[in-house]
């Protein structure tokens, strides 16, 4: 039925067959790394082709993809990728899962799958796309400097219409830093988190370093 809906759907469309079509199905013949779905999808192209004598051009398409992605340098070269995911690249990626979970929706799916497996390493492809763009390469740096306003620190509070409405009733007042934080959730510059307390206060709340400033000298 599959087969009659996409020949009666797709006749205007380039056909395939003969030694192009015959080379493909004999690459995947003998896979045994095949997901359910591709040795369902092989199962029935086989079968419309045999019945049809041509595949449309999207089985085609689908086709030479399964024999690409399952072909054995397409796994060697994912086998060198797992080998050589080191420390470093995990914890970039957390860096970056962490910053795209506050930041949906991009890569919403991949930063969970990250951040709930500990020993997830995602594809060479996967994890260029998310780590290796213009906002990682701000993320990544911001996240790997070292705070402006250490623990135990005092800060002023900056003055501006550019001070986000949440923090306009403290321009200018003193704050204690009381820790300076990981997740970094923004790509602007200046964009490392602590957790701060106003002078005299008792409620914590977060700021990012670019909304505050050093104390004057004669203050410290």
């Amino acid at each position: 039925m599959y087969q009659n809906y996409i020949h009666r759907n797709n006749n205007k469309g380039p056909r395939f067959k003969g030694e192009e079509v015959n080379e493909v199905l004999a690459q995947v013949a003998d896979l045994a790394s095949l997901t359910p779905w591709e040795e369902s999808f092989i199962q029935s192209v086989r079968k419309g082709y045999a019945k049809y004598g041509s595949l449309t051009e999207g089985q085609f398409r689908t086709l030479k993809k399964v024999a690409h992605r399952n072909s054995p340098a397409v796994k060697q070269e994912a086998q060198d990728w797992r080998t050589s995911y080191s420390d470093e690249m995990r914890e970039t990626a957390k860096i970056m899962a962490r910053y795209y979970k506050s930041n949906p929706p991009y890569f919403h799916d991949l930063a969970a799958k990250i951040l709930a497996e500990d020993n997830y390493i995602p594809s060479k492809k996967a994890y260029a796309a998310m780590c290796e763009n213009k906002y990682a390469s701000r993320v990544l740096e911001t996240a790997r400097s070292a705070p402006l306003f250490p623990a135990g620190q005092m800060a002023i509070v900056r003055k501006g219409t550019n001070l986000p409405s949440a923090f306009r009733r403290m321009s200018g007042k003193m704050v204690v830093i009381l820790e300076t934080l990981d997740e970094v959730i923004s790509a602007a510059k200046g964009s490392k988190r602590c957790l701060a307390v106003l002078a005299g206060g008792d409620a914590p709340f977060t700021i990012e370093e670019r909304w505050l400033k050093k104390l004057p000298k004669k203050l410290r």
